[in-house]
């Protein structure tokens, strides 16, 4: 069915719309002739519905019949090839995969496996280094803090003060 016809179901109550929709599906499906009570719906029926759908039949099965002429003039002459699509029993013989890129066996180039091992060789390397200089940063602070205290704890600010400025300039 198609869209033009909305305005005929439109036109009809909903249990008119529904009687006729059936019977589109009776005569679709098993060619039957429905048998309207109401006179309008058989008149649809006969003169849009079924017309419709005889024509589009029609088209339909002169496609296939054109799509069956292309198909033997495409394979006609070839050697080794069947009279009738349905020859073929099943796929030809392959391994699983065969031509699956995603399945293939990868080579992978020695050169670039070492340059990669190297990169990331050099990359955890730094990171420690990074790491590492944390640490001691870490570390003279905590000891700046301690030296810090100690001193607060037994000299007035002034002496503090100049004493943290010697204790930093030794380092």
């Amino acid at each position: 069915m198609s869209y033009e016809l909305e305005a005929v179901f439109d036109s009809f109550t909903d249990e008119q719309a529904g009687r006729l929709i059936k019977a589109v599906f009776d005569y679709e499906k098993r060619k039957e002739l429905p048998e309207f009570g109401d006179p309008l719906l058989k008149m649809i029926f006969d003169t849009v519905i079924r017309q419709k759908s005889d024509a589009n039949a029609e088209a339909y099965k002169q496609r296939c019949e054109q799509q069956r002429k292309n198909a033997e003039k495409r394979w006609k002459g070839k050697k080794n090839m069947p009279s009738h699509t349905t020859a073929y029993n099943g796929m030809p013989n392959m391994p699983p995969h065969a031509n699956d890129a995603k399945h293939a066996d990868i080579d992978i180039d020695i050169d670039k496996s070492i340059s990669i091992k190297d990169e990331a060789a050099k990359l955890t390397q730094e990171f420690l280094q990074l790491t590492d200089g944390i640490k001691i940063a870490t570390g003279k602070k905590l000891n700046l803090m301690r030296k810090y205290r100690e001193m607060r704890q037994e000299a007035p600010k002034e002496e503090v003060d100049r004493q943290l400025l010697d204790y930093l300039g030794q380092e």
